[in-house]
């Protein structure tokens, strides 16, 4: 009779197994082309501009104390300080990762794509706004149509893919501003757009009392927004004692994959 039990129990997960991986091939299979993409919004305009849009996901809907460490990666040096010290104090991140940033650094994203603490997700191509019609924020020109905005996204998607074996599920742009239409795009390929609640480090501008200031700012499900490839500022020093603060109030760090 046991064995009858055990052999019904794995005849179950089989089938369950089986389950998830049509599951996941149909969900893939919703990704559009481009030329549905180019198809459905060639006649569209934007109306909206902004880097906190309604569908934009700037924060977690949460009564519990979780907060998430979002790092940017968006081209040149990377701070190795601040991976050291989150992976000594066990504090996860999501770790959006530009195309350009990819190029000098690819051993070091493979080492942070094997660790659990590390989410990889991407933070385009170009580093460029998200547009279709080319609009500019910061001096920094957004995708001037929905090719170059596809471009954008699917490119760096195919490369991180290419190097750790995932595609990533979430998109920030550079500067984390988008335009409606560039958000409608996004869902159809299956990606979620990402801005911030806080804007910890000023965009790698904030002295590390500035970010410190920023502490007062956080509540529950807060996305938090800081930048590790600029060794050269007070980023480290400042994300360090922001962090001891943030524990000290009782908030518990997560990665946006543990709600999606």
């Amino acid at each position: 009779m046991i064995e009858f039990l055990f052999m019904g129990i794995r005849q179950l997960f089989f089938r369950f197994g089986i389950f998830c991986f049509l599951l996941a091939s149909f969900l893939s299979a919703q990704r559009l082309t481009f030329n549905q993409i180019e198809s459905k919004y060639a006649s569209m305009k934007p109306s909206l501009w902004g880097d906190h849009l309604s569908g934009v996901l700037s924060r977690i809907s949460t009564q519990k104390p979780y907060i998430f460490l979002t790092l940017d990666a968006c081209s040149g040096k990377l701070d190795s300080r601040i991976i050291d010290f989150l992976n000594q104090n066990k504090i996860p991140a999501v770790i959006f990762i530009n195309a350009r940033w990819i190029d000098g650094h690819k051993d070091k994203l493979l080492e942070m794509a094997k660790n659990e603490l590390f989410s990889i997700q991407n933070h385009g191509t170009l580093h460029k706004p998200l547009s279709i019609d080319g609009r500019s924020v910061y001096h920094i020109e957004g995708t001037k149509n929905i090719k170059e905005a596809y471009d954008e996204v699917m490119q760096n998607d195919s490369k991180i893919f290419g190097l750790i074996g995932r595609y990533p599920r979430f998109f920030r742009s550079g500067t984390a501003y988008y335009d409606d239409v560039t958000l409608s795009m996004l869902r159809d390929i299956d990606y979620i757009a990402v801005g911030y609640d806080v804007l910890g480090d000023g965009g790698a501008t904030f002295s590390r009392e500035q970010m410190i200031k920023q502490v007062d700012l956080v509540r529950n499900g807060s996305i938090l927004i800081y930048h590790i490839n600029h060794p050269e500022k007070a980023i480290y020093d400042g994300l360090k004692e922001v962090v001891r603060i943030l524990q000290a109030r009782g908030f518990v760090f997560k990665k946006l994959d543990d709600f999606f």
